[in-house]
């Protein structure tokens, strides 16, 4: 899988959002480096999207952890 568990954790930390680099980590657990490593992969996918405010996830991402039983 392209994401891997590392990358549904942020999707699903995102989904609360917006948020930032440091509530992502708090929600998800993972370490700043990943997070910060995962950010471009996830918004060159179309799946997250960042704004003044934080990230947001976009469609496509809402759509993916629909997909994958991963809906809070």
């Amino acid at each position: 899988m392209l994401l891997g568990d590392n990358g549904i954790a942020m999707l699903r930390a995102i989904r609360f959002g917006p948020v930032d680099v440091e509530t992502i980590q708090a929600l998800s657990g993972l370490p700043k480096a990943c997070i910060e490593g995962r950010l471009p992969v996830l918004a060159e996918l179309d799946m997250i999207k960042e704004a003044p405010e934080g990230f947001l996830l976009k469609q496509a991402g809402i759509d993916f952890l629909d997909a994958v039983g991963s809906n809070l």
